[in-house]
């Protein structure tokens, strides 16, 4: 039964990271998050870029891209057996492979297996010099059940960053009518390989969802900053600050995430923290142009993405 479970997720959760690269947009059926209350709410201004301009450069992100970083999949279903859990993809280069602790089954996720229909999208808006979009599909083409499946993010020019809610509907071999939500967030993009020789500043947005309670699965928004330093031989400070929830229009009951002293190894990724509370991110591009990464921290799972700024003073 999980087995066939873990094969209906699969196929899905695989797409947030292309964010929309074909179909046709449409105001149909959807409850965006944009408008002139967002805007104020986020202290944003109206989309700097159109979908097309994002597509165009996703491709090229997406053809070099080196790296996927998955945050762990949050299951919320409707089985009296498993009605909540927790499965933690792993991952190396660009593959993360899944495993079901209860039955063994792995599924390997390739950034090949990204499908790319996913129906509805639309910039919402430019914070920090980064431009979100919000994609929605209701049926993925080759399930037989049902999916709804909504990612909000953006494509950076080397990385891309996304948080993701999957909801299912279908039967299982038992005869189960199965209803389900996945909730997480992922990373891609081609990695710098190195880190800085000094102090380094990047400033960009962080997406996230709750992954319990009332608000499960509301689209949450908030700054992101992280500062790199040799302090002990190389280490990042992330903050999330500002954190909105769109869907409601309203800021958030956590306001801010942070981590300090984030270990940044000597290829530019890092990492800190386990279940619950932990980030994992890396640099990405030329010059270390941008840090992306995911989180989970304060029932948020999150992705991040951020550019370098040349001189720049973020507030501990």
């Amino acid at each position: 039964m999980h087995s066939r479970w873990l094969g209906m997720s699969s196929f899905p959760a695989l797409a947030a990271l292309a964010l929309a690269l074909s179909g046709c947009a449409s105001d149909e059926g959807h409850d965006w998050v944009g408008g002139a209350e967002t805007l104020q709410l986020t202290r944003s201004v109206a989309p700097a870029e159109t979908y097309e301009v994002q597509e165009a450069r996703a491709r090229r992100v997406f053809a070099l891209s080196d790296s996927l970083l998955y945050s762990a999949w949050f299951v919320e279903s409707n089985h009296p057996e498993y009605p909540y859990y927790y499965i933690a993809p792993v991952c190396s280069g660009p593959v993360c492979t899944v495993t079901n602790e209860t039955t063994g089954q792995t599924a390997t996720i390739d950034k090949f297996d990204l499908s790319d229909e996913f129906g509805d999208r639309r910039p919402i808006l430019t914070r920090n010099g980064v431009t979100t979009v919000e994609a929605f599909n209701e049926k993925l083409a080759g399930y037989e059940g049902y999916i709804d499946f909504r990612s909000y993010g953006s494509w950076l020019y080397h990385s891309a960053f996304a948080v993701q809610t999957v909801k299912f509907a279908g039967e299982l071999e038992d005869g189960f009518h199965l209803m389900s939500n996945v909730r997480s967030s992922l990373v891609g993009g081609k990695l710098t390989g190195t880190r800085p020789e000094g102090t380094a500043t990047w400033r960009g947005v962080m997406v996230g969802t709750t992954h319990a309670g009332p608000f499960r699965g509301d689209i949450l928004q908030g700054d992101a900053a992280l500062i790199f330093t040799m302090a002990g031989g190389g280490s990042m400070n992330a903050a999330f600050t500002d954190i909105v929830n769109l869907d409601r229009r309203e800021p958030h009951s956590t306001r801010a995430v942070t981590f300090t002293d984030v270990p940044v190894t000597e290829d530019g990724n890092y990492r800190k923290g386990g279940r619950g509370h932990r980030i994992h991110g890396a640099l990405y591009g030329p010059g270390h142009a941008e840090a992306a990464g995911i989180f989970e921290s304060l029932n948020i799972v999150g992705a991040f993405g951020a550019r370098r700024e040349a001189n720049a003073v973020v507030a501990e």
